[in-house]
């Protein structure tokens, strides 16, 4: 995906420590040394160990936000507020449905993609123990709304 908007494929990794790191693909197609990416506080994005970061256009603005699982099996949503080619992410929050967070037992590995084909972007996890989740998106492009998990 392209992170940063210039027109070149990036890489996003996240760590067994948590934080998310960002790795620039250049004019010449090598990648410059891999950052930690921040929030507009300045601290590193971090929302639990054995972090897998996926990006997408989750809020329908234009800009790849963050999804992110952790090893306890949250997802996370870290949005996109950038302004100009400083990438900047705001509050990370956990991603829920009906009122209850989403949890998968253990190292969640989100990836977000149109599965149904309805033009809006859905969630599927794998979890640590085997199984892999889809929420289906009953919301709208710019303001997803999931349904509950079915394996």
């Amino acid at each position: 995906m392209d992170l940063d908007g210039d027109g070149r494929t990036d890489i996003i990794s996240g760590s067994w420590p948590g934080e998310i790191y960002f790795f620039h693909r250049e004019a010449d197609g090598k990648f410059a040394a891999g950052v930690q990416l921040k929030g507009k506080d300045g601290k590193p994005l971090n929302v639990g160990s054995a972090s897998a970061a996926f990006a997408a256009d989750w809020r329908g603005t234009g800009k790849l936000d963050l999804i992110v699982g952790n090893v306890t099996g949250e997802v996370w949503l870290i949005p996109n507020e950038s302004k100009d080619e400083e990438l900047v992410f705001g509050t990370p929050r956990r991603l829920e449905l009906g009122g209850a967070l989403i949890k998968v037992l253990g190292d969640a590995a989100p990836v977000v993609a149109d599965w149904d084909g309805d033009g809006k972007l859905d969630l599927i996890v794998g979890a640590g123990d085997g199984s892999v989740w889809f929420y289906r998106n009953i919301g709208d492009a710019k303001k997803p709304k999931l349904a509950a998990g079915r394996m």
